[in-house]
């Protein structure tokens, strides 16, 4: 609840100040070159490593109570929110549009096939931690926070 809530005083913040949430909101283009693709993620780079600096700081905080140690945590997390970037970046290509390989179906094949193919170091699992991304049917506020990684990637 507090994290929901947490994002949504940010928001207000930001609103108030003049500025805006999409600064760590940033959409990745459609692309079908390597020129076009260059293009299109070095005019969007402040905003993602904006994005990961706050989701990092905030999942690192939730991270510390649910027990992890923060450097365990921010090594995977680093690592899944390059994957994360390069499943969005694979799905805003024009064949994958045209196959209608949208992100979070391309994450959830991935993870299906890594997860049950190949050992997941421990330092790696600590970012992969459930709690962090489901919670329970009261409480929907990880599920919020991911949604917002999908819906605004």
């Amino acid at each position: 609840m507090w994290l929901g809530l947490g994002l949504v005083a940010l928001a207000v913040v930001l609103w108030l100040a003049g500025g805006s949430v999409k600064t760590f909101a940033p959409s990745l283009p459609k692309w079908s070159g390597w020129a076009e693709l260059g293009a299109g993620l070095g005019q969007r780079w402040p905003s993602v490593i904006a994005l990961f600096i706050l989701y990092a700081a905030i999942f690192a905080v939730a991270a510390h109570f649910l027990g992890v140690r923060a450097g365990s945590f921010l090594g995977g997390f680093s690592v899944l929110f390059v994957l994360s970037i390069a499943i969005v970046v694979f799905s805003q290509w024009k064949v994958a549009n045209q196959y209608n390989l949208e992100a979070p179906i391309v994450a959830l094949v991935l993870g299906l096939i890594v997860g049950n193919t190949i050992h997941i170091p421990s330092w790696f699992g600590d970012a992969l931690r459930t709690e962090l991304a489901l919670q329970d049917p009261g409480c929907s506020c990880g599920l919020t926070v991911c949604g917002s990684v999908v819906t605004s990637l």
